[in-house]
């Protein structure tokens, strides 16, 4: 088997999006039917409370490192 038949074979599959395409126009609409919830105050404190974390002190719940949480 050749080279270039052999990458052919063992090439991973292409990334696909929630819609099944690439188009930013079929992004952008699935981005605007799809509903957001927003949690209301009590329910992030109790998550955070889930957690074992207080709002002042908020980390990454895997490894506890406050620069990975996104939070700056």
């Amino acid at each position: 088997m050749g080279k270039a038949k052999s990458r052919s074979i063992c090439q991973l599959p292409k990334v696909s999006t929630v819609s099944g395409r690439s188009s930013s126009i079929t992004n952008a609409f699935i981005n605007a039917i799809l509903p957001v919830h927003k949690p209301a105050d009590d329910e992030v404190l109790e998550a955070l409370a889930i957690l074992e974390m207080s709002a002042d002190n908020i980390r990454c719940a895997y490894c506890g490192d406050k620069n990975t949480s996104g939070i700056t």
